[in-house]
This record gives C-alpha cells, structure tokens and sequence, in this order.
C-alpha cells in the first residue's frame, strides 16, 4: 500500500509547473515515464542543456515566459511535437533552427522573443530553414501566408539548414 502513491505519481501524463519561480528544470520530473505535456511557463529558466536526461519522453513543452537566451538541448527531445517559447530572451531566429532536428515538432510560439523585433524577416527564415529540412511546421499557431510562401526558399542538395541574422 505504500507505494500505490508512487506508482500514481509515476503514471502522471500532464504537469503544470508554471509560475513557480523554477530557476532549471527540476531533476525529479525524471522519474515520470509517462509525462508528455509539461507546463513550466512563467518561471525563471534560463537555460535547457541537458534537458533530455530529464524530459526524454515529453511530446508537449511549454516554456513561455521565462529567461531563455539559447535552445540548446531542446534539440534532443525527439518525441517533442510542440514547443512553446514565447516571451523569452531568444535574440536570434537561428536558435529555432536547432529544432530541425526533431521528427515530429510541428508547432512552435515564438512570439515576444527580441528576434521578433530585431529581424522583420523572420517567419520566412524559419519556415525555409525547416522546409529545407523536409518539416511542415506551424509558427505561433499559423502556416506560412501567401506571401511568406512566395519567398521561403526552395530546398536545394548540398545547403546546410542555416537561418541569417540580418538586423
């Protein structure tokens, strides 16, 4: 009987951990096998690396709100469908290229990060680096407009998937 509490808390599947002032992602959560949607939105993270020792299974991240300069190590989570990233402190558009290495992401928040701001040409970039990855995303819960698709580049053999930095 002691350890049916246990045993619930390791079939947990959804976890809202959001606004609890978290500085890292905490270690436990590596004893949840059957975690797939985690909420640590509003906190104050500021870094991932090494977050697939500890989420390796998570499908759903949201990470909204919290201190984030780089994605390092979110390029590891190979289950990781959707990502939210909003409101952080992601300075480059290329920080979301990482992300081209997962099979399955399909929806990326990225709104209210300084890029935004700081390369007006952003969505294209990203949707052409994710194109030429063979990856049909949704950025901030849209497809590519009209004529955002008129001017995302055609995948070529031999380029590697690389976003500009143009301010």
């Amino acid at each position: 009987m002691e350890d049916e509490p246990a045993h619930l808390v390791r079939s947990i599947t959804h976890l809202n951990l959001s606004s609890n002032l978290l500085i890292d992602i905490p270690a436990a959560l590596a004893s949840l096998y059957n975690l797939s949607c985690l909420n640590l939105s509003h906190n104050m993270i500021s870094f991932t690396t090494g977050i697939n020792t500890v989420l390796g299974n998570i499908q759903e991240l949201d990470l909204r709100g919290n201190r984030l300069t780089v994605l390092a190590g979110l390029d590891r989570l190979w289950a990781l469908e959707r990502l939210d990233v909003r409101d952080n402190r992601i300075d480059d558009a290329a920080e979301i290229g990482r992300l081209t290495a997962l099979p399955n992401v399909s929806d990326i928040w990225v709104e209210g990060n300084p890029f935004t701001k700081l390369q007006p040409d952003y969505r294209v970039d990203i949707f052409s680096v994710f194109k030429k990855s063979d990856l049909d995303i949704n950025l901030d819960g849209t497809k590519p407009t009209f004529a955002e698709r008129r001017r995302i580049q055609v995948p070529t053999h031999g380029n590697s998937a690389t976003i500009s930095a143009t301010i």
